[in-house]
């Protein structure tokens, strides 16, 4: 009898803890949530408020008070944005000069890595830890000689200056040289003894292999130069050259800041890299998964 009752007592004990332990993990993951969505919020009620703000007249976007709705909806930002504006123009400009920098910064990015990754020679860890040094200097200290260099060569305000100096990205070598590791020798030595060249190597073997670390630095590497405005600010000089970053800036002079063609310009280049995304979402994210294990 006195057994029975210790049983009882030693289950009820159990499922006691069982239960504390599940309620302390669900507290836990509420509590995640929570911090998540706050997150989330302060994230995109900026965004939203520069949304509402394109479709308001220009004398209700700084009106008092927030919102939700805005009770005068107009297109006319969008009208005075396309009629006094080149904004066609900059979006070609940053989506042509984007794709050439991305396309050519991942065929480099992927040779460079796959050279440090795959061959052994004198100076190679001395090669690898100088482009990984060279990620600590930043781009303010190298304006004035690569401006010097440029103008030399007649190359400001054309697209060869403003994408050249920006192709040799050291993040991008050190990713590819990671994700190049992984990939198996073996595979490439007994391509080599059944006598395909070193290019063919690369090419039809380690390029194919390394497609979802590609992806997800091409996204990388496109969000971060259709981003950037100091560079094409220093390189371009006329509007027709400028592409969305410096065309948006130029509309908040000091005198007369133009904020509804700022709101309603920003949220049009936004679009693309929100349908981009979408397309490219699962791609992106196995490919970030993938390289998350890389060797070190």
């Amino acid at each position: 009898m006195s057994k029975a009752i210790s049983l009882q007592r030693i289950q009820a004990a159990a499922r006691s803890s069982f239960s504390w332990r599940k309620g302390k993990l669900l507290a836990g993951q509420v509590l995640v949530g929570i911090l998540f969505l706050a997150l989330s919020l302060a994230f995109l009620i900026p965004f939203y408020w520069m949304v509402i703000s394109s479709f308001k007249p220009v004398e209700d976007i700084f009106s008092l008070g927030f919102q939700l709705i805005p009770k005068r909806v107009t297109l006319a930002a969008y009208s005075e944005l396309f009629a006094t504006k080149p904004y066609l123009r900059w979006f070609w400009n940053t989506l042509f000069m984007t794709a050439m920098h991305t396309v050519a910064t991942l065929l480099i990015a992927a040779m460079a890595g796959y050279a440090l990754a795959k061959y052994r020679f004198r100076g190679a860890n001395a090669v690898f830890l100088t482009i990984l040094a060279s990620t600590m200097i930043p781009l303010h200290l190298k304006l004035i000689p690569l401006f010097l260099t440029l103008n030399a060569y007649r190359l400001i305000n054309t697209y060869t200056g403003v994408v050249l100096p920006t192709l040799a990205n050291s993040f991008a070598v050190f990713f590819m040289r990671q994700f190049m590791l992984s990939i198996d020798s073996d595979l490439l030595d007994a391509a080599r003894i059944d006598g395909a060249s070193e290019f063919r190597l690369f090419w039809n073997i380690a390029l194919p292999l390394s497609k979802p670390a590609l992806s997800a630095l091409g996204v990388l590497v496109a969000l971060g130069f259709w981003n950037d405005l100091l560079w094409p600010l220093v390189v371009t000089r006329t509007p027709d050259m400028f592409p969305l970053s410096v065309g948006l800036a130029s509309l908040t002079s000091t005198y007369r800041p133009q904020y509804h063609l700022l709101m309603s310009g920003s949220f049009l280049s936004v679009l693309p890299i929100i349908v981009a995304y979408s397309f490219a979402r699962r791609t992106f994210t196995r490919g970030l998964a993938i390289s998350s294990g890389l060797k070190g």
